[in-house]
């Protein structure tokens, strides 16, 4: 009932939702040791539906739910766990809605090297965390370190979704864009295929010139 709520999107009773992962995570609490795995699992639901309210009481409420599962998985799982990086992800969403982007820096740099340990290096969690942190880059001002991030974002995409996935082609717009700043295209060096994109459109189909000279046109 309570992710069928939730499932509503902005249609959705909030308040309703929470109550109903309230009463599921105290029961939870109330069955299972501390750091159990329906614990964190409950906690999670619980930040996730909290952070969905958009208000600053439900961010703070969340980040406290987030914080106690994280603190449970990392001694549960250890910090090379898909859950763990699951929460650690939810964490560093929330440090970014709440303008706390040196946070959310600190947590997702080392979180690279372990995501790759976890799901490979070219996996989408690994390309999504590329993304998180261009978007910090980006919004700090620091185009260049943007640029770089959403590039190994794309290379990776790219690979494991393909050329024509919706996620890669806005991770294409945005390079695009930063690639139009002045300064920004003089530093990076476009691939081949890049630079035939960049190339003008020209007609194919040449029109002969006027014989000259008693020569005729090769054909």
């Amino acid at each position: 009932m309570c992710y069928i709520e939730q499932s509503k999107g902005r249609y959705a009773n909030h308040e309703k939702a929470i109550e109903m992962f309230l009463q599921a995570h105290s029961i939870a609490g109330a069955k299972y040791r501390e750091g159990h795995p329906d614990l964190v699992d409950t906690a999670l639901a619980l930040a996730q539906a909290y952070s969905s309210t958009g208000s600053e009481d439900g961010e703070s409420a969340a980040e406290k739910y987030l914080n106690e599962c994280l603190a449970s998985c990392q001694t549960l799982h250890g910090p090379h766990h898909p859950k763990t990086l699951q929460v650690q992800d939810e964490l560093a969403r929330l440090y970014i809605r709440t303008d706390r982007s040196q946070d959310a820096l600190s947590l997702l740099r080392p979180m690279l090297k372990e995501k790759c340990e976890v799901h490979g290096d070219y996996s989408e969690e690994v390309s999504d965390c590329h993304k998180m942190i261009a978007s910090i880059y980006l919004s700090q001002g620091d185009l260049e370190k943007s640029l770089k991030a959403y590039k190994k974002c794309h290379g990776i995409e790219t690979l494991v979704l393909g050329k024509n996935h919706r996620k890669t082609k806005d991770t294409e717009r945005t390079m695009d864009i930063l690639m139009a700043s002045p300064g920004l295209s003089s530093k990076f060096v476009l691939s081949k295929e890049d630079e035939l994109k960049k190339r003008p459109k020209f007609n194919a189909i040449v029109k002969p010139s006027k014989q000259v000279g008693g020569f005729k046109p090769q054909v």
